[in-house]
């Protein structure tokens, strides 16, 4: 069989992440879930970085919020 599967990647300009998402949902995904039977999985990868080290109270707030949207996630010491 021929084009079985799909992989991309793309880049999120995070000034404009709300208009990126939502045209990769409407010109991107939609177009791979209207045949019946599509197994499509998408996930979210973020990286953020802050030279000298993030605030506290963002942080905490960061690792609050990990839970409820059932994010994996976690600060580090570089």
């Amino acid at each position: 069989m021929k084009n079985t599967r799909f992989w991309g990647s793309h880049s999120v300009d995070p000034e404009r992440f709300s208009r990126d998402l939502n045209r990769l949902s409407k010109d991107l995904l939609a177009l791979l879930t209207a045949p019946d039977g599509v197994d499509l999985e998408v996930r979210v990868e973020i990286s953020a970085r802050r030279a000298e080290g993030f605030p506290d109270d963002t942080v905490m707030k960061v690792l609050e919020n990990l839970g409820p949207l059932k994010v994996d996630g976690k600060f580090e010491d570089r």
